[in-house]
């Protein structure tokens, strides 16, 4: 009976996969200070925004009644 080994190209890639993900999670850890004071400043610069209504849709055209058939 043979051996079934993995490619040495698949665990290459699967390491690499592995090393990305472990990077963007490095990465998302240290970026999480700079959003909580980006979310503070957004919150004090939308207070500063007057309220305006929402836009209305206008009245839909009005299609004329359909002539009714008279028998002949």
């Amino acid at each position: 009976m043979t051996e079934r080994r993995t490619s040495p190209w698949i665990a290459f890639v699967a390491g690499a996969v592995a090393m990305l993900a472990l990077a963007l999670i490095w990465y998302a850890w240290q970026g999480r200070d700079d959003v909580g004071s980006a979310a503070e400043t957004a919150i004090r610069a939308a207070d500063g925004i007057p309220a305006i209504e929402p836009p209305r849709l206008p009245d839909a055209p009005r299609i004329p009644d359909a002539p009714i058939p008279v028998p002949k």
